[in-house]
């Protein structure tokens, strides 16, 4: 059942802790101004404690996932010079969105269950795991072949993620890939035939871990590959110490030492895991 907070875009589910987001935009699931005043009212509801992983996704019947930006919005802000300033502003206030999501101390997952262009692939990028699905779609930043740049982030987060090289060959061509070569540049994590299913899968795995402990790895590696190895080092230091002081670190080792140690491998990968708070 939908959450209260859902817009006029955006659904919010609660799939036992698991906060999926499901965007229907027509036509073709295009981002729009719209989408951003709401997506800047779900952000503090994915912010919130009692959810541990967030999911982006469409619905199966939709043509993308977030295909990309309107380009009639982009085109009626720029032709008439008494309005272009402000697309600058615009693209500083996606921008400025995707960072605070992508800050998020949480896992996020982006089930890429349709085309997935443009700004619609920076959402994804943004994202901490990228799930492609199997089917008719493509995955890009096509932005030069309309005479622009990707604008919130895309240059930067795929440069990281896929290297300097490709990323440089795929945004200077304008290109758009199939699920299987996204996959192959490494754009995706997995590529499956249900993407949403396998996001609420990993979604639902790591939602049984202790939440600070996913946190500061999570800050851990995100700011310490953007900095150098000794200055990564540290940091590394001080959110394991943080992760090791809290009562749920506690109580997961605890439990831990009590398997007996011919089953402790197969209690690491499947558990059950006991509950934790977040403290």
């Amino acid at each position: 059942m939908p959450l209260p907070e859902s817009t006029e875009l955006f659904t919010l589910e609660d799939a036992d802790g698991v906060l999926i987001v499901t965007y229907s935009s027509d036509p073709l699931n295009y981002l729009n101004m719209a989408a951003l005043g709401e997506f800047a009212q779900i952000l503090p509801v994915m912010a919130q404690p009692q959810y541990r992983a967030v999911i982006f996704q469409t619905r199966p019947e939709e043509q993308g996932f977030l295909t990309h930006f309107s380009v009639e919005e982009i085109y009626e802000l720029i032709k008439d010079p008494a309005t272009s300033r402000y697309s600058a502003e615009v693209v500083r206030q996606f921008k400025a969105q995707l960072d605070q999501f992508a800050a998020l101390p949480k896992l996020t997952i982006a089930a890429m269950n349709g085309d997935t262009m443009g700004g619609g692939q920076e959402l994804a990028l943004a994202c901490d795991i990228r799930i492609g699905e199997k089917g008719d779609y493509r995955y890009g930043q096509p932005e030069v072949r309309l005479g622009i740049i990707p604008g919130a982030g895309g240059s930067q987060r795929l440069s990281r993620l896929i290297g300097l090289g490709k990323a440089v060959n795929m945004i200077l061509r304008g290109m758009v890939v199939t699920p299987e070569e996204a996959q192959a540049l490494g754009i995706t994590s997995e590529l499956v035939d249900d993407a949403p299913a396998r996001a609420l899968e990993i979604a639902r795995e790591v939602a049984q871990f202790p939440p600070l402990g996913v946190a500061k790895a999570k800050a851990s590696v995100y700011k310490g590959f953007d900095t150098d190895i000794q200055s990564g080092f540290q940091m590394e230091s001080l959110f394991w110490m943080e992760a090791m002081q809290s009562d749920d670190a506690l109580a997961a080792m605890a439990d831990y030492i009590e398997v007996p140690l011919e089953k402790r491998r197969d209690y690491i990968e499947n558990g059950p895991y006991p509950k934790n708070t977040g403290m």
